[in-house]
C-alpha cells in the first residue's frame, strides 16, 4: 500500500484522470500536469486528487505537500 501517489494527468501511457477515477483507497494524489488554467485545477479536484502543480514544477511546493501528507499519514 503507498501512501502518497502522483499523477501524470495527460501523460498517454498513465492517464491519472482514468487512474485517479478508478480508485478506491484514500491514499493522497498529487496531480503534476502541464496545464494551469483555473478550469485544469478545478478538473484535477473533481477528478479526487488533493493538490495540483503546473509544469515547470515549483520543487520547494511539491517538497512542502509531499511534508504535509506525510505528517497527516504519520498522525492517523
Amino acid at each position: 500500500m503507498y501512501s502518497l501517489a502522483s499523477h501524470f494527468c495527460l501523460f498517454e501511457l498513465s492517464n491519472g484522470f482514468k487512474k485517479t477515477y478508478e480508485r478506491t483507497d484514500s491514499v493522497p494524489i498529487l496531480a503534476m500536469t502541464a496545464n494551469a488554467f483555473v478550469d485544469d485545477i478545478e478538473r484535477t479536484k473533481k477528478a479526487g486528487m488533493n493538490e495540483h502543480f503546473s509544469k515547470p514544477l515549483a520543487m520547494e511546493k511539491v517538497i512542502e505537500a509531499i511534508g504535509n501528507y506525510s505528517k497527516k499519514i504519520t498522525k492517523i
